[in-house]
């Protein structure tokens, strides 16, 4: 058994010198060989080859047959693109980073698009229900970005409960927190900047509905300071 030289299909050879399949193979080889030459010593022609061979890679590329196409091998080979992915990451890595940067709107709509699609969503819920999605959550709970996190959003809950506003980012009320280096304005104790709270200057309890609370209307106190507090102005 012989492979032809044009579809790389296993025949058996009629005569000695036979490459091809069949004289379709042999036609359609010798055509794209002759064209090869054309294009290799005609710029213009080689410019406009170009041209569209690109539009109709991308046409197809996003195309819904290309997505059941592509899904379709990775059925079929599930540990083929894993090992192939293991030997070349750096490679794969690199080449992704260089499409991001040389296509950057399209990067971001698609993005865009993903979080706001279904998809996403199961993805996410599969992720946070297996072991390392868990200890993932685990870790950056106790860290000091999800402290800061969970109790920034603690606090919105709050505000909107008793109906007052926010104006606040996250941002603004950690570099506000930082400025203080741990200390607690009220006690002068040291508790570290992830056991700062945020402590309202006008207590919610007392603030008329819809109060617009913004940086300068709260201030970082430990947890102890904060309760004893309550809704007395400070």
């Amino acid at each position: 058994m012989d492979i032809c030289k044009n579809c790389s299909t296993p025949f058996e050879k009629k005569t000695h010198n036979q490459l091809y399949c069949n004289p379709n193979c042999k036609a359609i080889w010798f055509y794209h060989n002759s064209f090869k030459r054309r294009i290799a010593e005609d710029p213009v022609l080689k410019e406009k080859y170009e041209t569209v061979r690109k539009s109709a890679w991308n046409k197809y590329n996003h195309s819904e047959k290309n997505k059941l196409n592509q899904q379709a091998y990775r059925d079929r080979n599930p540990d083929r693109l894993k090992i192939y992915y293991e030997k070349k990451k750096e490679e794969v890595k690199a080449k992704i980073k260089d499409y991001q940067a040389g296509h950057a709107d399209l990067v971001k709509m698609w993005r865009l698009k993903y979080r706001k699609g279904e998809k996403r969503k199961v993805v996410a819920l599969r992720y946070a229900k297996s072991p390392k999605g868990k200890n993932s959550a685990k870790r950056y709970r106790s860290s000091e970005k999800g402290l800061l996190a969970i109790r920034y959003k603690e606090q919105r809950r709050r505000a909107r409960e008793r109906q007052v506003v926010h104006a606040f980012t996250k941002k603004e009320w950690s570099s506000l927190r930082d400025k203080t280096n741990g200390f607690c304005p009220k006690c002068n104790n040291c508790v570290g900047k992830e056991n700062l709270t945020i402590d309202h200057v006008i207590p919610i309890s007392k603030a008329p509905q819809w109060f617009v609370y913004t940086i300068k209307d709260i201030q970082p106190l430990c947890g102890p300071c904060n309760s004893a507090k309550r809704d007395v102005l400070f």
